[in-house]
This record gives structure tokens, sequence and C-alpha cells, in this order.
């Protein structure tokens, strides 16, 4: 019978392939798996074909297949004519949705490819992978298919997706391009390695250039001049790197940071003015540029200490004074050799890692005069056990780190200009809020970076300025920003995702500028209304955020970057004005949300912040730690016998609602009971010790609060607990009678 069956399925199979190779109809047996046709690899999955490989002896113009083993194919895989060095054009087959990451890498005859009308999934021109045409030297143009309902080319043969300008083939022979004025983004990696263009213009509807992957003009080895408006807010990183024929660029006046290698290797730069609206400049970002010798640089931006190594005026040894460089008023470098320094009065900045090798704080002096210090500085110090004083790490007049042992509340002491973080310190896991004094001008990139319990912070009324990543990834649930806010740094709470409630106090409109992604991640709630002075929304300062109803714009906005309120058509989300807009009505219409005049908004006056000025006494922020300071009361003895009980009060103490005073004993010997109000605890001799009981100021976690040095707020006492046969044997007879003593 089995073979009966095996002959009949036999003949079905051989009357099948025969009617498939008279054209009768199409078959393939092949299930998922990957095969070999011709000159092409393809894999099976789903039905659909996709080519993994090409033979590289394959040459000429060539029109991908539309099928291969009877199955359509559908995209275009990783690496799949990689090193195809003789192709001249390729004609994508209709059917085509996608083209994967270095698809036709490396091939450097390639002159021309066409798109067709269906490829609307993807072609992979961002980060992450090499891009689909890495290494085509030779690409001229790029042509897409009429019909195809997410790319197109220009006469040019550049490629662009909706408003956004995707790729400029690398081989384009054209000396200049002007960027259409329909452009409202360039991609990350638009102009990589192109090696005819000499200058570029680019409109002011261009308001972002390199969001997604940076490395917008990478190695434009010939590319001389840069024109653009001033819609830009963010250079990014490795935008400009390696354009070692760049000999002028004008920063537009909007930008607000300068990513890291952006100038890496500009070798024919030779003068560079950075304008007011900086306030970050990465590491790296001028590296290399030998022939930069003239730098005019604001007070207030910071910067890392590489980032103008290796030009002509760090190599210009009239630039050093007593082994350290200073660039304006910025301190940039000082020799690791050095084992004291004081920095000269006027200096504005301290550059990241600037100073690292001086052990003794007593051998660091900083003026009045710096209000910023980068982060990663002064690692010699904090390995040093014996410049701590409690949990804080002063120099001068400068918080600098904060141990990982701290907890509770942290309060920075007063008169303190800075808090600058260091990632040498772990992340200060037991600190729960912090109170930063009205003297604090700014908070340092990575202060409090991952600081899982931190949950609250006063923030000063006279802070100016939010380093890089001062609180990524934390738990903060609200923050309210003083008028004198300047800056907040990149990242400064991106991936913050318990914070929900965020408040700008009314400015006097002075200038704000805000990095990339700075409350990306978050989860507001409602509203935001953002403050008088923002010019420029960069990428992603808001990102996405379900949780979050409608943003107030203020009338200073000029320009937001097409990669704010990802998702905003998702969810019940508009955007408001106090007046009519046409930018801002283009804008919303554009990313598929509203626009409204927000007269009667419901946000337009900010809302009482949901922190108090001050967790530890809300109705008086200047109320002294001593008022709050537990005391007890001296007892008529410190020695307890067995079964007797000794009786601890405090004075009387006002403490603010959310804090209380909780008592802890170190050592055996007794056992405690505390009243509910927490005045008294009740202390019985039940064995021999000498143990110490502390009255502790805590908070609602019941985590110890800490005071201006660091140190806990408490009272102690010690006592001696006798409970020896002797003290046993009288106490018996005394609850016998019970007479067993009770001691104030």
């Amino acid at each position: 019978m089995k073979t009966t069956i095996r002959k009949s399925l036999s003949m079905i199979m051989a009357v099948l392939l025969l009617l498939s190779a008279f054209g009768g109809f199409t078959f393939s047996a092949s299930a998922e798996g990957e095969y070999t046709s011709g000159y092409y690899t393809y894999y099976v999955r789903d039905n659909q074909a996709t080519i993994t490989d090409c033979d590289t002896s394959i040459s000429g113009d060539i029109v991908t297949p539309a099928t291969l083993g009877g199955y359509p194919v559908t995209s275009i895989g990783y690496y799949a004519f990689e090193d195809c060095t003789a192709i001249t054009s390729i004609t994508i087959s209709e059917g085509v949705t996608s083209i994967q990451p270095a698809a036709f890498k490396n091939c450097t005859a390639l002159k021309t490819i066409h798109i067709p009308a269906s490829t609307t999934k993807y072609i992979w021109l961002t980060a992450g992978d090499p891009y689909a045409f890495e290494g085509c030297t030779a690409l001229e143009e790029i042509t897409v298919a009429e019909g195809n309902t997410k790319y197109y080319s220009d006469e040019n043969g550049v490629l662009f997706e909706d408003s956004t300008l995707l790729f400029y083939p690398t081989g384009n022979r054209r000396t200049s391009y002007t960027v259409p004025d329909y452009v409202t983004a360039v991609n990350g990696r638009a102009f990589e390695n192109c090696q005819y263009l000499e200058s570029v213009t680019i409109p002011d509807t261009v308001v972002s250039v390199g969001a997604d992957s940076s490395s917008a003009f990478k190695n434009c080895i010939n590319l001389r001049t840069v024109n653009w408006g001033d819609s830009i807010s963010t250079i990014f990183p490795n935008t400009f790197y390696g354009c070692s024929s760049l000999e002028s660029i004008t920063i537009p006046s909007g930008v607000s940071e300068i990513g890291a290698s952006a100038f890496y290797g500009c070798t024919s730069l030779e003068e560079i003015v950075i304008p007011d609206s900086v306030y970050y400049i990465e590491n790296s970002a001028f590296f290399g540029c030998t022939a930069l010798a003239d730098i005019t640089i604001p007070e207030h931006t910071s910067f890392v200490c590489n980032t103008f190594s290796n030009t002509a005026y760090w190599n210009n040894d009239e630039n050093w004074e007593d082994g350290a460089i200073y660039i304006g008023t910025h301190l940039a470098y000082i020799d690791t050799s050095l084992k004291s320094y004081t920095v000269k009065d006027g200096t504005t900045t301290i550059a990241a890692s600037a100073i690292n090798y001086i052990s003794d704080i007593d051998d660091i002096t900083i003026p009045d005069s710096v209000f910023y210090i980068g982060h990663q500085n002064f690692y010699a110090a904090i390995f040093n056990e014996e410049n701590w004083s409690g949990y804080g790490l002063y120099i001068n007049n400068h918080l600098v780190a904060i141990s990982e042992n701290a907890s509770g509340t942290f309060r920075v002491k007063e008169g303190t200009l800075t808090v600058t973080g260091s990632e040498y310190v772990d992340s200060n896991l037991g600190i729960t809020s912090i109170i930063l004094p009205d003297s604090v001008v700014g908070v340092g990139g990575g202060s409090f970076i991952r600081c899982e319990s931190l949950k609250s912070i006063v923030i000063s009324d006279n802070l100016r300025f939010i380093g890089f990543r001062a609180f990524y990834d934390g738990k903060l649930n609200s923050i309210t920003f003083p008028a004198t806010i300047e800056y907040i740094g990149t990242d400064a709470f991106g991936s913050c995702n318990d914070l929900r409630n965020i408040y700008f106090t009314e400015t006097d409109g002075h200038h704000i500028s805000l990095g990339y992604s700075v409350f990306d991640g978050c989860d507001i709630s409602g509203y935001l209304i953002l403050p008088e002075g923002i010019t420029h929304l960069s990428t992603n300062v808001i990102g996405y955020n379900e949780s979050l109803n409608s943003v107030h714009i203020p009338d200073s906005i000029e320009y937001i970057d097409l990669y704010n309120f990802i998702g905003g058509d998702e969810y019940d989300f508009y955007i408001c004005a106090k007046t009519d807009s046409d930018y801002l009505r283009a804008y919303a219409e554009e990313n598929g949300f509203d626009f409204r005049v927000c007269t009667g908004h419901e946000g337009h006056t900010p809302s009482d912040p949901t922190q108090p000025d001050d967790p530890v006494n809300p109705d008086n922020p200047t109320d002294d730690w001593e008022d709050s300071t537990p005391v007890i009361n001296q007892p008529s003895k410190t020695t307890v016998n067995f079964g007797e009980t000794l009786v601890l009060q405090l004075e009387e103490i006002e403490i603010s609602e959310g804090y209380a005073v909780a008592w802890f004993v170190e050592g055996a010997g007794v056992s405690t009971w505390v009243s509910e109000d927490g005045l008294e605890c009740r202390v019985t001799s039940i064995a021999n010790g000498n143990p110490t009981v502390y009255a502790k100021l805590v908070d609602e976690e019941e985590n110890p609060v800490t005071n201006a040095d660091g140190e806990e707020i408490l009272d102690e006492i010690t006592i001696v607990s006798k409970a020896g046969f002797w003290q046993k044997f009288l106490s018996f007879f005394k609850n016998l009678f019970g007479i067993n003593r009770v001691i104030y």
C-alpha cells in the first residue's frame, strides 16, 4: 500500500513539474530556507524572497529579478551586492519594498540606481548599521519611479522622503548644491563622503541637520563653505568630521550645543566665533583643527578639556601659562604634573576633566567668578579620603562630589556656587531629595545621573545652568525651574520616566537654550508651558509623551525641529500660542495634530509647584537646621539594671509635615518602645551591654536627613545596661511586688 502511494505522489510531482516547464503555472516545492539561482542567493520566508547575496562577477547594467524560485522578491538584504565592483547601474524590480543596510556596499563602479514605486517600507540610510549605498563612490544619480508614495528624487538625482533630504549621491560631480526650500530636515548621512562638493547652501526652512545619525557632511574632503541660516539649533556629533578643506563657517545664532567631533580634523579652519546662544561644546569638537588659531567664545559656554586639543591655538606655547591653558575666560586644561593650582580670577568655567591629578583640596583654589565646572574633574581629590567632610566634598564654594553613602535629604551648603558631578563616584542611591540654596547658579553635567532614589529637588532661585545629563535616568517626580534659567543641557532629564510635572517660572524674556532630548522619555502629565525666551526647540526636547495633552508655545519661538511631539498624531494632543501663527499652524498640520490660539488656555498661568520650597519647613525656607535638631533631655542616670526602664524625652521641637524623629539603637542590652509622636523613647534593660540610643530627623521613608556638611541631624546618649545574676535575682522580687523602677 505504502509503495502505491509513493508511486502516485511521484507521478503527480512529475506532472506538476512538466506543466511548470511549459509555463502552465508557477510551482515551487521549496520550503523556508536559502537557495541559489544564477548570480543570486535568496532566502524564502512567508512565500517571499529576499536577495541575500550576489556573485561578484556580475557586471554592467542589471535589473534585479522580480521572482526567484517562483517567489516574489520583496527585499534587497543586508550586504546583498557587497563588493560587486563591476555593476554600473541597477534597476530594482517592482515589488521590492525595502532595501537593507549595506545592500550595495562598495559597488564602486555603480553610477545610477532606480527605485521602484513599491519601495515604501524603507531604504536604510539611518544610524546603527552601514547605510544602503555605503562605499558607492561613483554613484551620481538616484531616480524614483512615479507612484512611489514615500520617496522621490529631484533633477540632480538627490533622494528625498517627504520634506527630508535623505541622500546626496556620493559621486555626484556637482561642486555646489542648494537644498530646496521645501526641505525642513537633512538626514544624518545625507552628504557623507561626497568628494566633489565644495559649497552647500541650506535655507532657513531646514531646522535639523543630522538629528537621526549625525555625520551629515563627514569626510567631504573638498567642502570649503556651508551657508545656513539661524534655523539650526544643534550641530550634531561628527557633522563636519574630516572636512579638511573647510576654510570658514558661521555658527548660526540659534545653536545651543555643538556635538562631539563636530569639526574634528577640519585642518583648513583658521578662525571660529562661537555665538552667545551656545552653552555647551562636547569633547573633541574642534580636535585636530591644526590651523585654528583664533577662537572667540562666550563667558558662559562650557566645554570638555580636549574640545580644542591639537589646534594651532592649543599648540602655541605662548598660550600656556604656568602649565595651564585658558581659552577666553575658560580654564581648558592644566598639566598633569602640577601638584597645586590657583585658578585665575575672572575665570567663568572649568572644562570637564581639566583638573584631575591634584589630590589635596587645599592645593586647589577656585575663585568666586567660576559659575560652572564640567564633569569628571578632581579625580585624585575625590579618592583622597582626607578631603571629605561628611558626605560632601567641597573645594572652596563648589560641591564637586557627593558620597554614595549619603542618604535621605541632602542639603547643599549655603554659599555654594556650583554643584558638579563625577562619574568616578557611584550614583547616590540613598539620596531621596536635594536642596540647593539660592547661591547655586550651576549644576554640572552628570551631577545626579541615575540617582534611583532621588524623587524631589528644591532648585535655587538663581540657577542659570543645568548641564549635560545632570539628572538623566532618574526618579524625580516634578521640577520647577526659576525665572533665571538660561540653559538646560542635552538629556538633562532624559529617560526620567517618573517626571510628570514640569513648571517654568515666568521669565523676563531672556534667551533660554534647551539641548536636544532634554525631556525625552519623561511622562509629562497634562500640559507643558514653555517660557518666553526660547527661540528654538531642538530635536526631541519633548519627544514621545502620550500623557501630554498640550504644549504652550511662547511668542519667542522661531523654529521647531520636526522631531518633537513624536506620536502627537496618535492621541489627543495640540500645541497652542497666545497669538495666531501661520508657522505653527503649518507645523501642526504637517505633523498631524491641532494648533489653537490659547486665549483662556487652561495652563497659561503656571500652577503652583507640587513640591514645597523646602521639604524640611515649607513655611520658612530659610529655617535653620538647628531648629529641627532633636535634643534628648539628660536623664537622672544612664545606668539601668535588669528589668528597669529609662525614659528618654526630647526637648520641645517643631517638625514639618512629612518629617519625623526616629529612634535607633546601636549595640545590645536593651529593648525600646517609642511614643506615637516620637518625643519619648522608653529603654528597658534585658541583657548586659553598652548601647547608644540615637534620636534622628528622618523623611517620609525614614531615611536620615543630613545637614549642609552631609552629617545626620541627631542627638545621642550611651546607656549602661546591667543584667548579671544579681540584677536578675533582684528584678524577680521587684516584679513580684510591683516595684520595678522607671527612671526619668
